[in-house]
């Protein structure tokens, strides 16, 4: 737990190095056009550090889980959701690959079913990351919900609940499956799911 811990915090420092990026170029800009090289190098040396801290990913292609994530966020954006997204493959998956895209899929719409419920979208986020390792798979979506729920109860909000709500359940099938975990927790107005598959299934 405390490697994936660390592999999430990862990906939350090289998100936020992107972010600032705009705002240390324009710092640079501004030294180079007063011809402050010393003040320049010196900001650079101290990114360049920032990075190496970071840890470095391979991403393969996965175009089944990426086809699938990708028309997912289209949805999410088109309704002014925020999303972030991190996949990372860093070796190849022992997993059906369908069945890792249908568990994303899932989470994914029941991410955006509860983003949508939200009157204010500059409030409106998912994130997702996917991580692929020798030795597990995991997929952990975080995702604002501005309204109580019971972890334990969780049920279709939809009026149609007979062709609804399965989606959870295919989610838990999918871990079940693959003698997989999944935890499920929501607290300061933020859902977040988690599972972690082995990835030296047979």
């Amino acid at each position: 737990l405390k490697y994936y811990d660390e592999l999430f915090c990862s990906e939350q420092e090289i998100r936020k190095i992107r972010h600032d990026l705009n705002n240390i170029f324009i710092v640079l800009k501004a030294n180079l056009d007063n011809n402050d090289i010393i003040k320049s190098k010196a900001i650079v040396e101290t990114k360049l550090k920032e990075l190496d801290k970071t840890t470095e990913y391979v991403n393969d292609s996965n175009s089944v889980i990426e086809a699938i994530v990708e028309s997912k966020i289209s949805i999410a954006k088109a309704n002014n959701i925020l999303v972030n997204k991190t996949i990372r493959f860093l070796t190849s998956s022992l997993v059906d690959e369908l069945d890792i895209a249908v568990l994303t899929a899932n989470i994914l719409d029941n991410a955006i079913e509860a983003s949508l419920k939200i009157k204010d979208k500059s409030k409106a986020y998912i994130d997702l990351t996917i991580i692929f390792d020798s030795n597990n798979i995991i997929v952990k979506c975080r995702n604002a919900c501005y309204s109580n729920i019971d972890i334990n109860n969780l049920k279709t909000t939809k009026s149609d609940h007979e062709n609804h709500g399965f989606g959870l359940s295919s989610v838990r099938t999918i871990t079940s499956k693959y003698k997989g975990e999944l935890a499920i927790d929501f607290k300061n107005n933020e859902f977040i799911i988690m599972i972690i598959l082995p990835n030296n299934y047979e």
